[in-house]
């Protein structure tokens, strides 16, 4: 299945010309080396959507009767070269057009661009393996409620910096220390110096009697901003957020419980918030 981040698909099955059942299958894996170990993986995506505001902000915005077109283009390639070591580079195009009022600032647009440029050293360890990766990179973590693309936007989220994903029989730990990219029509963009994102980030597999696929997310996050805006006024802020999240599926009902603390500080007063997420479902199998 294709994937919002597109480097967590593997297609080193298609080594195999009996499996390369589809169409674009020549392109997702092109052998380099006589074994296929050093090979090559291209990619992409053209969305198009079209939206229509009504009462746009409750009136008080510009109106727009016709709605406008939204535009972005991805393409990839993914480079093996051999077990270890790998790179991986995404660029991507995002453009509006018919919005009164104009494009809105850093979702909308962005001209051609890297949406992801990393490399990853691959190296084994006792009971597992550790993936270094440095770059640009996007980050998909759980349900998505606080890390991800962000891919309702045009322009998408990415970062720079440094991941380390250590992956055992059971659970994958990953530790990462980034800063968010500023979205910048025109030139290059670049990351953001007044911002550091870091965290753990620990994904646990379940016995089977917790349903099939059963995970519990562990996760310590960590938030520098300075300048961060408040209502009050701009303030520096120090941002950490605790928290789990348990999912499965014993079918034929799926669950999603994720739960949150938040503490620290911004400017001279202490933060302090909380949320839960729930999510459970029931799958008619015999339903058309």
């Amino acid at each position: 299945a294709y994937t919002p981040v597109r480097w967590n698909e593997d297609y080193r099955y298609l080594r195999d010309p009996a499996l390369r059942t589809d169409l674009v299958d020549p392109i997702k894996f092109i052998p380099l080396s006589d074994d296929g170990s050093v090979h090559l993986s291209l990619g992409g995506q053209a969305r198009y959507r079209y939206e229509f505001f009504e009462n746009a902000l409750f009136g008080a915005g510009p109106q727009d009767d016709d709605g406008f077109h939204l535009l972005r283009l991805l393409g990839h390639a993914d480079l093996h070269l051999g077990e270890h070591l790998r790179a991986f580079v995404q660029l991507k195009s995002a453009s509006a057009d018919g919005r009164t009022g104009g494009a809105r600032p850093v979702i909308d647009e962005d001209d051609i661009d890297f949406e992801q440029a990393f490399a990853d050293l691959k190296l084994p360890l006792a009971d597992g393996s550790v993936t270094l990766r440095a770059g640009r990179q996007n980050l998909l973590y759980g349900a998505q409620r606080l890390i991800s693309p962000l891919d309702w936007t045009n322009t998408r989220r990415t970062f720079d910096g440094g991941n380390a994903s250590f992956s055992f029989q059971y659970h994958t730990l990953d530790l990462v220390v980034v800063r968010p990219v500023i979205v910048d029509e025109g030139p290059l963009n670049s990351s953001d110096d007044d911002q550091l994102f870091a965290g753990l980030y620990d994904t646990i597999a379940l016995p089977a009697r917790f349903g099939t696929a059963a995970k519990l997310d562990l996760y310590a996050l960590f938030l520098d901003e300075e300048n961060a805006p408040f209502f009050q006024g701009p303030a520096d802020q120090e941002r950490y957020t605790l928290g789990a999240r348990l999912s499965g599926n014993p079918k034929p009902f799926d669950y999603d419980l994720e739960l949150a603390y938040q503490l620290g500080e911004a400017g001279a007063g202490d933060i302090s918030a909380w949320s839960v997420a729930a999510e459970l479902g029931y799958r008619f199998a015999d339903a058309p």
